[in-house]
């Protein structure tokens, strides 16, 4: 099962910690975290600043994404998720946010990626994290690697496209979904050439 960051970070050793850190002077109020629920689920606990917090499970009867929001009484620079060592601990993504005014912009992006990507998510947490965000704006960026792909037609590409482009407008009603057409890419030619001449 993987979420909208489409990737899976897995840890079961006692003492083991990923940290996120705020570069900025004015921290963050906001946190959430994404845990895959599962049987035989681990625990943890948060250091919000070096403070420690209760013990977490991530232990359930059955497998399923979990979001966990955490809206501390003040802004904080540094978050902290550490394993207890009682069972495997499945992050599936984490962010910080301050409030305010502003845009907040996540970007979700795997290096080789194809439209393919969006079919591998797990389309209920797909719609759960559309869901739980709700953004004003979609931007679906593929195309590159179709483009040099021996297997992917024009026509197959363009139908997959519209259709995950109406997924998205289902599950996230009254969205916009800007798509941004393949940027510039370079393979290497057929031929024996050097340097410049070896790519088109």
């Amino acid at each position: 099962a993987f979420s909208l960051s489409g990737y899976r970070l897995r840890g079961e050793q006692q003492g083991s910690r990923v940290v996120l850190r705020s570069t900025e002077e004015d921290g963050f109020e906001k946190f959430q975290l994404e845990l895959l629920m599962q049987p035989g689920g681990g625990s943890f606990r948060l250091l919000v600043d070096g403070e420690a917090g209760p013990r977490m499970p991530s232990a359930g009867s059955t497998t399923r994404h979990v979001p966990l929001v955490y809206e501390p009484p003040r802004r904080h620079r540094e978050v902290a998720i550490e394993l207890l060592g009682d069972g495997p601990v499945e992050l599936l993504g984490w962010g910080m946010e301050r409030k305010g005014p502003g845009v907040l912009v996540e970007g979700f992006g795997l290096n080789g990626a194809t439209i393919d990507l969006l079919y591998n998510l797990d389309q209920g947490m797909l719609r759960d994290g559309l869901a739980g965000r709700n953004p004003a704006l979609v931007i679906l960026a593929f195309g590159t690697n179709e483009a040099v792909s021996p297997r992917t037609t024009r026509e197959a590409y363009a139908s997959q496209l519209t259709e995950r482009v109406r997924t998205i407008r289902r599950m996230a009603p009254g969205t916009g979904v800007l798509i941004m057409g393949a940027p510039d890419a370079a393979k290497r030619s057929g031929g024996r050439g050097q340097g410049c001449s070896a790519w088109e």
